[in-house]
């Protein structure tokens, strides 16, 4: 199912992705990673967010569910990481108008039975990585602690 434009979504950044002094979330934590398995590489297809208004309109309500989310999934939020926020069309929009068409970001719900919250942002490549991050960036909304 694909995210409503009106919609939000966070997406935990790790501490090696925020600056250390300012504290501010860098365009690192939105570029695609590449992935092993079996000994080959196969990059990320989509970057990995929480659905808000899959719990709540209220964001605190919402962050506190899709911590519960991390931890029954076993995935560390370390305490000096954060969650950038984000509003769905402002990024699919921005991203659209800033490469003239040529990338036409969708966020799609990858929600499972560990992770009820759990979406994609789809549309990009790991090739894209010089460009793309820094346009979702653009477009943040407010950073959000990591714990609740």
């Amino acid at each position: 199912m694909f995210l409503k434009n009106e919609h939000h979504i966070v997406r935990y950044c790790n501490p090696a992705t925020v600056d250390h002094i300012s504290g501010k979330i860098t365009s690192k934590a939105f570029e695609l990673k590449p992935k092993f398995k079996r000994g080959k590489r196969k990059p990320e297809k989509y970057l990995s967010a929480n659905w808000i208004e899959k719990y709540s309109n209220n964001i605190i309500e919402s962050m506190k569910k899709i911590l519960l989310d991390f931890k029954r999934k076993r995935y560390t939020v370390k305490k000096n990481g954060r969650f950038a926020l984000l509003n769905v069309g402002e990024i699919i929009r921005h991203v659209r108008e800033n490469t003239q068409g040529k990338f036409n970001l969708s966020v799609k719900t990858r929600c499972n039975l560990f992770d009820k919250s759990h979406c994609g942002i789809f549309g990009y490549s790991i090739k894209n990585n010089n460009h793309i991050p820094g346009l979702i960036l653009d477009k943040l909304k407010d950073t959000l602690p990591a714990e609740y």
